[in-house]
């Protein structure tokens, strides 16, 4: 019984593999520069085409790395800071001081139309320039 159950597992294996695969991530790193000067912090976000949530990976310092998936992403990035919130009153239930606010133009968030390509034999290494 003991070496059925052994077969069955090592069919399982073969069948599965041992991980990798043409759909297992991999490494994905480079540089987002505003302004010709690095992206202190902030987020790089790889929507691919099937739906699911994005790949975020940390900026710091204008450089970020990650893993993702071979395919095609459109790239879309993010930086936020807290400013003083201009709707503010002392008086209004709820109303806080300051508020979150996006500092990456629309046109490289939401609306971007950067794109990257990762592949499974790489290098992908993809840098990014944005203006303000």
């Amino acid at each position: 019984m003991h070496a059925i159950r052994l077969s069955l597992l090592g069919c399982c294996l073969v069948l599965l593999g041992c991980g990798g695969g043409p759909n297992a991530a991999v490494a994905v790193e480079g540089k987002v520069m505003i302004n010709n000067g690095p992206l202190d912090k902030g987020q790089v976000l790889f929507f691919g085409s099937d739906g699911k949530p994005p790949i975020i990976m940390e900026i710091a310092n204008g450089q970020y790395s990650g893993k993702a998936p071979p395919g095609k992403y459109r790239v879309q990035f993010s930086a936020t800071k807290e400013v003083p919130n201009p709707m503010h009153s002392p008086n209004t239930p709820g109303s806080t001081p300051t508020q979150v606010v996006d500092t990456i133009p629309a046109k490289y968030g939401a609306e971007s139309k950067e794109t990257a390509e990762v592949t499974a034999t790489g290098p992908n290494k993809f840098d990014f320039g944005l203006a303000r």
